[in-house]
């Protein structure tokens, strides 16, 4: 068949063609035929400057091929490539394995020898290139001039084929871009969660869903405001949003880590968001902006909170004798706080008090009471009025929960069992009494050790809590209690009531994350100690966590003015860690409903105090940190 007639049917073959596939199709059955090769390919430009090109190929099963699947190759910097574009005749490599300007890598992996690269044009301007040749076993065979001038014709055929087929699919990405954005503004109108993305500077994008405008606290058009600004959030809100989304933006840490740091929960227009964030990459791997997804979860945090009271109640019920004995001793000291006279003195006692019973109250789930008090303490001055209310909460807890823990502050709190076994051995310790002096003396020491507590019922649901706190903080923490049957006095419950507080601090600012531990295990570990000789109790907390933040520390204390930069001089390194027990002084880098206020350690340490004991703090940085409570047997 002569050359001409044999493109004429080459080309109409071309028109029947649909998809990039099907050219390719009849590019190799026409190269197949004619030339005697049997693997054809096209390279076919994405841009008008030829700067990459498509590789319009395939092998084996692989017979779903589209543009948009079809490897991109970036023409700048390869040789070959660049020779093709520039060039308006074949480029023929005889053989591959040897010739300079190929790849030696694919040459081996493809086994290639004979390379034909016919450039195309269209409209005069380069288009890509038309390419086959042998492999393997075929062996070098470079075209005859005759083949040659056969593959010139066909590529010219090609270039208007793959042309039409290029306007085809640019003019369908062209309809389903705005059907895609069509779709996306309806959804975007229609959902009922704020739906929007953040540029670098954490500035709200445009393309924002219309419900935003039911969570933003600002009206009107929100591109480019501040997200910070349009949530209302306070200044420490604020400042810790800003930070927690510069490490996002930075990209320096995983991903999931650094999302983690940002709030999931915020307060807007006084109404609970739940508010997510995921990051979007530009084509380059880089953290080009974040999408962000506000929902309203009022309902569900009721349906959480009911649950959340539910297991306060049946907590309670499992340590009722540790519960009604903290009550009383809690109403006692509110009744001995409110006689007192107002004064500096009193509002620190007050402050201290009120944080501990947060504390404790969160150890026994009562979250309700635990947001009554964190509102309390956020009042500038601890009034008599707001010692009252703390009272009246708690008394109407106690009367909703009646017929569950019968618990009442007008009933005696004390009920002491006694077996028949101890019974016996007091009545023949009377016997051998030799004086009314000796007996009394008897009598006085079984009392006070019927009285005594072993230290598992003194801490009371502590392994529950910190459990609790724990999953809250998205941490993993084992809570480890040595000697649980140790007997204890009861006058010392005070002691095993303030170590909440030191569970809480070891969870909130010791123990990290899983991802964030390193060479540590991934599940963290808190150890209670408890050791009594006839000197002294000492409880002894530690954990395996990252340590204090001693630099953080004394930045607080100075930012606060409790000491100056010349005292900090001449502080001993033990100096320095227990500045950390000063009023105010946190590490903190948010406030939480249970930490943040820099007064738990403050209480920890004024309640040993208050035994005439003491308070130490050991740390290691990336190792963890040790406090040891020691107070007088006696």
């Amino acid at each position: 068949m002569p050359i001409s007639s044999r493109l004429l049917s080459f080309a109409r073959e071309l028109q029947r063609a649909t998809s990039f596939r099907e050219l390719l199709d009849v590019a190799r059955a026409e190269t197949r035929a004619a030339v005697g090769y049997k693997r054809a390919w096209l390279y076919v430009a994405d841009d008008a400057d030829v700067r990459e090109v498509k590789l319009i190929d395939y092998s084996g099963d692989e017979r779903e091929l589209t543009w948009e699947k079809a490897r991109t190759l970036r023409v700048d910097g390869d040789p070959m490539l660049e020779e093709i574009r520039d060039s308006d005749s074949p480029v023929v490599v005889t053989d591959a394995r040897v010739d300079p300007r190929t790849d030696k890598q694919i040459v081996a992996a493809l086994d290639m020898r004979t390379i034909i690269n016919v450039p195309m044009r269209l409209l005069d301007k380069p288009f890509g290139a038309f390419g086959c040749g042998s492999f393997g076993d075929e062996g070098c065979r470079p075209p005859t001039g005759e083949e040659l001038d056969y593959l010139i014709g066909m590529a010219a055929q090609l270039s208007v084929a793959a042309g039409r087929l290029r306007f085809l699919e640019q003019r369908c990405a062209t309809e389903r871009e705005r059907i895609r954005h069509h779709a996306i503004r309806s959804i975007l109108d229609n959902i009922t969660s704020g739906l929007f993305m953040c540029d670098r500077y954490g500035n709200v994008q445009g393309g924002y869903s219309k419900s935003c405008s039911r969570f933003f606290v600002a009206q009107g058009e929100f591109e480019g405001r501040a997200l910070v600004e349009l949530l209302g959030l306070d200044e420490r809100s604020a400042g810790h949003f800003k930070s927690c989304y510069a490490q996002v933006i930075n990209d320096l840490l995983p991903e999931e880590l650094t999302l983690a740091q940002l709030p999931s929960r915020i307060r807007v227009k006084g109404r609970p968001i739940a508010i997510s964030g995921s990051i979007v990459r530009a084509g380059n791997g880089s953290v080009q902006s974040v999408l962000f997804t506000l929902l309203d979860i009022g309902e569900l945090i009721e349906a959480e909170r009911e649950v959340e009271r539910m297991r306060g109640v049946l907590q309670v019920m499992r340590h009722r004798s540790r519960f009604d004995e903290y009550i009383h001793e809690l109403d006692g000291t509110l009744e001995r706080l409110l006689a007192a006279p107002p004064s500096l003195s009193r509002e620190l006692a007050a402050r201290r008090e009120l944080h501990t019973a947060k504390g404790a109250f969160a150890h026994f789930g009562l979250m309700d009471l635990v947001r009554a008090i964190h509102a309390c303490e956020d009042e500038p001055t601890i009034s008599a009025e707001t010692l009252l209310s703390v009272r009246r909460e708690i008394h109407t807890l106690l009367r909703e929960n009646a017929p569950f823990w019968g618990i009442s502050v007008e009933a005696a709190a004390a009920r002491y069992m006694v077996t028949e076994p101890a019974l016996t051995m007091i009545e023949a310790r009377l016997a051998r009494a030799a004086s009314a002096d000796d007996a009394r003396d008897i009598v006085a020491s079984a009392f006070a050790e019927i009285r005594e507590k072993t230290v598992l019922e003194l801490v009371g649901p502590l392994r529950e809590s910190c459990t609790q706190h724990a999953a809250r903080r998205g941490k993993c923490v084992r809570l480890e209690i040595g000697s649980p049957d140790l007997r204890c006095p009861k006058h010392f419950a005070p002691l095993f009531a303030v170590l909440p507080h030191l569970i809480r601090n070891a969870i909130d600012h010791g123990i990290e994350k899983p991802g964030e531990r390193r060479d540590k295990s991934a599940e963290g570990t808190i150890r209670v100690d408890t050791r009594r000789s006839t000197r002294e109790l000492t409880i002894s907390v530690s954990d395996d966590g990252r340590g204090i933040d001693v630099d953080r520390v004394i930045g607080t204390a100075i930012q606060k003015g409790l000491v100056s930069a010349p005292d900090i001089a001449r502080m001993t390194a033990t100096e320095r860690v227990e500045l950390a027990l000063l009023p105010g002084v946190s590490t903190s880098r948010e406030l939480t409903d249970t930490s943040g206020r820099g007064v738990g350690m403050g209480a920890v340490k004024a309640t040993a105090e208050s035994f005439g004991g003491s308070m130490r703090i050991e740390t290691s940085p990336g190792r963890g940190t040790s406090i040891t409570l020691r107070v007088p047997s006696g």
